[in-house]
């Protein structure tokens, strides 16, 4: 916010000094008409296109604004710059200096890291990003790609630690939430899932992945209510996805609901060839409901398709069992 808002006050004064004394004929005021042109028009390609990125772009910039200045005559005497003044821009100098160095060796790092991961070396890449982010260290992208390169070098505790960095930095980093989201979730962290799940969904809550990560979430951690409730706003963006239905019969089981687990787990056959999951979840639907007629011939149906799978082995035993 304050590097903004110094970059508007640098534009509004280059703007308005220059159009000041073209207005009144101060000057060499053909000169300055072209280089208020021309640093308009970088000016707005840079908001379009962030050219400032590059050094030379923002060097040229940097000319056409002293250049301006350097042509504004002064008003009386020849102007003299107060010391104090003169000595604060002079640190202020040394110290974007060494920000810029520091972000510039840390890129350095950083690519070395790419060059590593695209000759397959994952623990080279692994340490130059993680130098890289050692330099650079309220850089959100050095801590992402040293996720990234972490978790390609089997390092998955270093990566989940600099995908929470990244989080701390930025908490609306989309694919860092992503990430740390399944990772929890490999790793049984469920209440810490269900933390990153909610950032997603509160990042994009129209999006299908923030969806069924917070309702999934929720059901593991037995908040299967909520996690109802994210489900149906789903299907009502997503009608007939699998992955929503699927999901969203075990909810609905989950709550008692048993009428529409039956109906989501037969759209979630309906809508996907690979749908073991969906059989399971319909067979578990017409059990919970006493059903139990309807839920062996779900089972049957489900070992035909896919022979040996041991869950339905082991909720047939179940049926059987409840049906003597």
């Amino acid at each position: 916010i304050l590097g903004a808002g110094a970059l508007a006050l640098i534009f509004l004064i280059f703007i308005l000094s220059n159009y000041r004394d073209i207005k009144d004929g101060r000057g060499n005021y053909y000169f300055k008409a072209g280089l208020l042109a021309s640093g308009a028009g970088f000016i707005t390609h840079g908001l379009f296109n962030f050219p400032m990125l590059i050094i030379p772009t923002a060097a040229v910039l940097s000319v056409l604004f002293a250049a301006g200045e350097a042509e504004s005559p002064a008003e009386g005497a020849a102007a003299q710059i107060p010391h104090p003044v003169s000595a604060a821009v002079m640190v202020l100098c040394v110290l974007c200096v060494g920000i810029s160095a520091q972000v510039l060796i840390s890129n350095a790092y950083l690519r070395k890291a790419g060059e590593q991961n695209f000759l397959r070396n994952a623990s080279q890449a692994e340490r130059y990003s993680k130098q890289a982010h050692d330099i650079s260290p309220w850089n959100e992208d050095n801590a992402y790609y040293a996720a990234l390169f972490a978790e390609k070098a089997g390092n998955a505790e270093g990566s989940i630690r600099m995908l929470e960095r990244v989080l701390s930095l930025n908490p609306g980093h989309w694919e860092a939430s992503l990430n740390l989201f399944n990772a929890y979730i490999a790793f049984n962290r469920n209440a810490e899932a269900l933390a990153a799940a909610l950032n997603l969904y509160k990042i994009s809550p129209y999006a299908k992945k923030a969806m069924t990560a917070a309702g999934y979430s929720l059901y593991i951690n037995n908040r299967a209510d909520e996690a109802v409730k994210i489900y149906e706003r789903a299907l009502a963006y997503y009608p007939g996805d699998f992955d929503i239905l699927y999901q969203a019969s075990a909810s609905f089981g989950a709550v008692g609901d048993t009428a529409r687990a039956v109906e989501a787990a037969k759209g979630a056959i309906a809508a996907s060839v690979d749908n073991h999951g969906a059989y399971y979840n319909l067979a578990v639907a017409y059990y919970k409901s006493g059903d139990f007629k309807a839920a062996k011939e779900v089972i049957n149906d489900m070992l035909e398709i896919f022979p040996g799978n041991k869950p339905a082995i082991d909720l047939k035993r179940a049926v059987e069992d409840a049906s003597k």
